[in-house]
């Protein structure tokens, strides 16, 4: 099997995981776009409004909406920095760490399927190689993010 076409594999078995009962009824309202401000806040933890903006690649008034959007939805809500009165910092809410809980448990089933069939080197390897490929992808400039 080709690279590309192993990369097609994958996304289809993620996709139909996520289409799961369990993992489908929790995510059917969430866009890709959404999940990916969600996931954002995940990984940056409390980020400033701004630096949320930065990571998505938008400008500060398209995040701002779109926190808005999923703070409405009770998945995000903004705080106070206390560093600076002018800024804001955005968190998950409880339902919104339970939904990227699911997500979280979703790859770590499908990384345990992976690492069951493989050599610690084996698996060694491909985790080198993997995290190379993602630091290529991220420092492509090539790669334009999706709008709102």
């Amino acid at each position: 099997m080709h690279l590309s076409q192993s990369f097609d594999y994958i996304e289809r078995y993620l996709a139909k995981l996520w289409r799961s009962d369990d993992v489908g009824r929790q995510f059917e309202h969430v866009t890709f776009n959404e999940y990916d401000y969600l996931k954002a806040v995940q990984t940056l933890g409390r980020p400033r409004l701004s630096d949320l903006a930065a990571e998505m690649r938008v400008q500060k008034p398209s995040a701002s909406t779109m926190v808005a959007k999923l703070e409405r939805r009770d998945l995000l809500k903004r705080t106070p920095c206390p560093d600076d009165r002018r800024s804001t910092r955005v968190s998950l809410t409880r339902q919104g760490e339970a939904l990227m809980a699911l997500e979280d448990k979703l790859f770590g089933d499908m990384t345990q399927k992976i690492c069951a069939a493989m050599s610690e080197e084996e698996y060694q390897i491909l985790e080198t190689l993997l995290d190379k490929a993602c630091r290529c992808l991220q420092d492509s400039a090539s790669v334009k993010s999706t709008p709102d």
